[in-house]
């Protein structure tokens, strides 16, 4: 993948963070926007990380710290719903 491939799959990824937490924090019942926004970082970071064995750096460090990150999301979300 190219650096400007790379740095939209960044981008992308950053934007549906935004979503996720501006719908978190704004408007606590769009549970479902929050869920499609997880799974579409998943998507992306599956496919970015179809490539990522080539990338060395901050480039693999960034993707597992932002895999941790989406687990953590997953986790947390789906307790919030169980409890309710």
């Amino acid at each position: 993948m190219s650096k400007a491939g790379a740095l939209k799959v960044y981008g992308g990824l950053l934007l549906l963070l935004t979503v996720q937490l501006l719908c978190a924090l704004n408007r606590p019942g769009l549970d479902g926007v929050i869920m499609f926004a997880a799974a579409g970082q998943f998507l992306l970071l599956l496919l970015f990380y179809l490539g990522l064995y080539r990338h060395r750096g901050w480039v693999r460090l960034f993707g597992w710290a932002y895999l941790l990150w989406l687990l953590v999301m997953v986790v947390f979300i789906l307790g919030e719903s169980a409890t309710r």
